[in-house]
């Protein structure tokens, strides 16, 4: 009857209390929101402005405007607290104006060379992580925010009307979709834990009840807030991280911490999806295998949660080495596409809570999702550091990679080797046979590289027909016998085009050592390149080395 009572009121006063927590959360993220999107808006304006002067300086000083008029909501708010509406449609509609500034940036502003638009993409989808996490107390903000941003991408991506874009497209609807899932999930967590606060203190202010009952209840419920807060912190951590190693750590150290009285183990595929490895583990592991199959999982063969309650009535999984007394095993998946599996069990003869189950099937969504954005962060980075017809690393990366390279070689005193590689006369193959055939090639180049070459040498499409091998720890004679083996294959190799078989080709090579022939990546690769043209002029189908004094004026024009 008490309850009934006061119900109405309650429910109202909680609503008040959740809306200014979730005002006061949001303008609390502004302080590192509004520097961290300047900054980035700085990256893309630095990168554009060669491309477009004045686009670039009218959208950047849009930005900058924007930044001054959300630094003067959040000082209003500050120093005016008490109008929460007003203070929310100050900080929504300057959030929708700096969405609709990315968004223009990102579709109609869209720079046309290949490089700054990667820049721009891999920019505004950190922009738009970063900015759903600090809308995750408001839900329209945050799908405003989210839509605002990456349709108009999608729509330019879409009118490219190329392959390779279309294929881009789907990576960024997948984004997409993940982040609206991660909104929307975050959302509701944070939501139902302050209800859950307010509703929880308002009981305990309005009802007289024993004070160790209440006592307890409080107790429980900081606990689930703390949960809640070490849920919502892991999920941010792993929000910006960059690879599956750190966020394995993460995952572990949050487990640890949530699941203090049970034991847990994270297992991921492999990479031919044949095997689960474990990669994160606290509490007691030795009942488990280290490594199964699918197979040995019942939660895997049937495609979702499965739970030991009474070990003398359940069947245990394979993987265990020792039936516990309470578990459950939590796909990240379905049957069709699972990424890996969260394994919880109980000490000694203790049993599960309900609420400990509850939390453990919240925590396996969370961490889904989370790798599942990682994962696909890493394909879009893989995607754009490679050369989409050879499958080679691309001279983006080449110039990202190489200058560690000898700085490394340098510091350990060290020798790596460089060769500038070029298919003979390939503008007549070309013009001879077809460009289709001339990528037929291309291709087969590629694959004896990646078949030939060390897997921690680099093996790049430097552009063109042109290609750079990069051989560490390797001093140019052995180096060169390497490459004549190459060359003698290239010379050696049949390939068809539509089942006709297309002339032999050869290869020119220019071979350099750093730091003999440079100390940089430009006066190393400088050199390979005069020792390629010097092949070229004694004939093709060669290898010349580097000369240790090489004339840098050397007319390098029509070397093909």
């Amino acid at each position: 009857m008490d309850q009934a009572l006061s119900s109405k009121p309650l429910s109202s006063s909680v609503r008040d209390k959740v809306f200014s927590e979730q005002v006061k959360i949001l303008h609390n993220h502004l302080a590192t929101s509004i520097p961290g999107n300047f900054i980035c808006a700085l990256i893309i304006f630095i990168s554009t402005y060669e491309f477009s002067k004045q686009i670039a300086i009218v959208w950047f000083s849009a930005v900058i405007l924007t930044s001054i008029f959300r630094f003067v909501g959040l000082y209003l708010y500050h120093h005016y607290p008490d109008h929460d509406k007003f203070h929310l449609s100050v900080l929504v509609s300057t959030m929708i104006l700096s969405a609709v500034l990315w968004g223009l940036m990102d579709s109609v502003l869209m720079p046309t060379d290949p490089l700054a638009q990667t820049l721009v993409m891999v920019i505004a989808a950190g922009v738009t992580a970063g900015g759903i996490q600090t809308l995750n107390a408001n839900l329209v903000a945050s799908m405003v925010y989210l839509n605002v941003i990456i349709l108009p991408l999608c729509a330019f991506l879409l009118l490219q009307h190329s392959f390779a874009y279309n294929l881009l497209n789907a990576a960024v609807m997948t984004y997409y979709l993940f982040m609206l899932v991660t909104s929307i999930r975050n959302n509701k967590l944070l939501t139902q834990s302050l209800y859950l606060k307010y509703e929880n203190l308002a009981l305990i202010d309005k009802l007289s009840v024993s004070n160790n009952k209440l006592l307890n209840a409080y107790q429980l419920l900081e606990k689930h807030d703390q949960k809640i807060v070490l849920m919502n912190k892991m999920n941010d951590q792993l929000q910006v991280c960059n690879d599956m190693i750190a966020a394995y750590h993460i995952i572990q150290s949050s487990g640890k911490q949530l699941f203090e009285d049970l034991n847990g183990s994270l297992f991921m595929r492999d990479i031919l999806n044949h095997h689960l490895e474990m990669v994160a583990t606290w509490g007691d592991s030795k009942m488990l295998e280290s490594s199964f199959t699918t197979e040995d999982c019942l939660a895997l063969r049937k495609g979702h949660a499965y739970a030991i309650a009474y070990p003398e009535r359940n069947v245990a999984c394979q993987h265990f080495t020792t039936p516990p007394n309470t578990s459950i095993c939590l796909p990240l998946g379905n049957q069709l596409q699972n990424m890996g599996l969260l394994i919880l069990h109980t000490p000694a003869k203790e049993a599960m809570t309900h609420e400990q189950i509850q939390f453990a099937h919240t925590f396996a969504e969370v961490i889904q999702l989370s790798l599942s954005n990682i994962k696909l962060r890493e394909n879009l980075y893989d995607q754009s550091i490679h050369d989409p017809l050879t499958g080679l690393f691309n001279r983006r990366f080449l110039d990202e990679t190489l200058p560690r390279e000898l700085q490394r070689i340098i510091r350990d005193k060290q020798t790596l080797c460089v060769a500038m590689l070029d298919i003979d006369h390939f503008k007549s193959f070309n013009d001879n046979n077809g460009h289709e055939a001339g990528d037929e090639i291309l291709k087969y180049v590629a694959m004896l590289l990646r078949g030939n070459f060390r897997g921690h040498d680099i093996s790049c499409r430097f552009g063109g027909e042109e290609f750079t091998i990069v051989m560490t720890s390797t001093d140019i004679e052995s180096a060169k016998l390497r490459l004549e083996n190459f060359r003698r294959m290239v010379k050696a190799g049949k390939v068809y085009f539509n089942e006709i078989l297309l002339p032999t080709i050869t290869v020119s090579i220019g071979l350099a050592e750093a730091p003999l022939h440079g100390a940089t990546s430009n006066t190393v690769i400088h050199a390979a390149d005069i020792a390629l043209y010097t092949a070229k002029q004694g004939g093709r189908d060669r290898i010349e080395q580097a000369k240790t004094h090489h004339v840098d004026s050397v007319d390098m024009t029509e070397k093909a």
